[in-house]
């Protein structure tokens, strides 16, 4: 390629319009951006106000016996290692004992350097998950017959087989499935 051609060619893409769809790709870019920091924020505030939601209502919950006592002793742990004095430790200790809520306990347990009662995790046992998944391997062809009939069969007897078929099986799994991963006792956790 000569000087010239080049020269010839740097002209031409001197003298073209500006490309109109590059500019709106930069306005449609900056719309999108805006719009996205926008949906952030309303997700950051929509979290902030379920996290408050969530503590109004931990607090709220009723305490055990269980909180009471754990309560108890934390406040001794905090008592023999300084943290409280005598009085201190007496007063709260009655506190907690006569404690209602759990906001009452978390109150009790205030300025002890992040010390709080926190609700006990319902546990399985690794054996519970085995069981669900062994009678869901077995239970399986069985739901998916079930479905198969329910979605595609051809006339109305073999619907009703697959909901048959549905209603005896997918109970069972399910109430296996709620027992090998049991939920949380206190709902505020799931924040």
């Amino acid at each position: 390629m000569t000087a010239s051609d080049q020269d010839d060619r740097a002209r031409r893409t001197d003298t073209r319009p500006p490309n109109k769809f590059s500019a709106d790709l930069g306005e449609v870019g900056s719309a999108v951006g805006g719009a996205w920091a926008a949906a952030n924020a309303m997700r950051s505030a929509a979290d902030q106000a379920r996290a408050a939601r969530a503590v109004a209502t931990r607090s709220a919950t009723l305490a055990s016996d269980a909180d009471r006592e754990l309560v108890s002793s934390r406040l001794e742990d905090a008592y023999a290692h300084g943290r409280l004095t005598q009085q201190e430790f007496n007063d709260r200790t009655d506190r907690a004992l006569t404690a209602r809520t759990h906001g009452e306990l978390d109150a009790v347990l205030h300025g002890l350097g992040g010390l709080r009662v926190e609700p006990q995790e319902a546990r399985s046992h690794p054996a519970r998950k085995v069981v669900f998944w062994v009678s869901a391997f077995f239970t399986g062809p069985f739901l998916f017959l079930a479905s198969m009939l329910l979605l595609f069969g051809d006339g109305l007897e073999e619907r009703v087989w697959g909901v048959v078929l549905l209603v005896i099986f997918l109970p069972g799994v399910l109430a296996l499935h709620r027992w090998a991963w049991p939920k949380l006792r206190d709902l505020s956790q799931l924040t």
